[in-house]
């Protein structure tokens, strides 16, 4: 009986986690640190006690800083990129497609700006994927980096600024990078016949 009670008792002792585990949560609380706040501002004592551990502990399974910010970087961004396939891939209309291709960075970075900021940090993938649908060629490089780096600074703007709406917003920047792409059309930059984010912007700014 009375063992019986004073096991009862006993609080429930949490199971130990594996190095797999435990690393899995840091990350993850670095992640939510990032959230809202510049990555490269954070410090390890802030992610530690997120984490409920020691600093020391945040070194030994990741050495250093850098390669914590950068490992939380490849996670924001693969997120983030899935994010975007998904909803450029459920647009309905050509017309569509190109809102969502703004519209999802603006929602994304309204939630979490620190974690748009770091995921768009390097932006090799998404140029790369322009540049290919704008053609492939040196110019269409260009255009593409042109392209991504300012979708990146309109989210960015409008986050730290306030009295536009995502509505608004979304309508500006689908009209400026239009605009952009209607005026190097002439000069031959254009994507195959077959690229559906190309048809959506030829007929966005045809």
């Amino acid at each position: 009986m009375t063992d019986g009670r004073r096991s009862n008792e006993e609080p429930t002792r949490r199971r130990r986690m594996d190095r797999r585990e435990r690393r899995a949560a840091i990350l993850d609380a670095a992640l939510a640190v990032f959230a809202t706040e510049s990555a490269h501002e954070v410090n390890i004592d802030q992610i530690a006690d997120r984490a409920g551990v020691s600093r020391a502990l945040v070194y030994e399974y990741f050495g250093d800083r850098a390669k914590l910010v950068e490992e939380a970087r490849r996670a924001c961004a693969a997120e983030f990129e899935g994010l975007l396939d998904r909803a450029v891939e459920a647009a309905r209309s050509a017309d569509d497609l190109l809102v969502e291709f703004v519209a999802t960075p603006l929602r994304y970075a309204a939630a979490r700006p620190g974690t748009y900021r770091l995921a768009t940090e390097r932006q090799d993938r998404g140029v790369a994927w322009l540049a290919d649908y704008f053609g492939g060629t040196a110019d269409a490089v260009v255009v593409a980096a042109a392209a991504a780096e300012s979708l990146r600074a309109f989210v960015l703007t409008w986050v730290a600024r306030e009295g536009v709406s995502i509505e608004r917003a979304t309508e500006l920047i689908v009209a400026f990078l239009s605009g952009g792409l209607r005026a190097v059309r002439p000069l031959g930059v254009k994507a195959p016949p077959s690229s559906a984010f190309t048809r959506a912007v030829s007929l966005s700014v045809g």
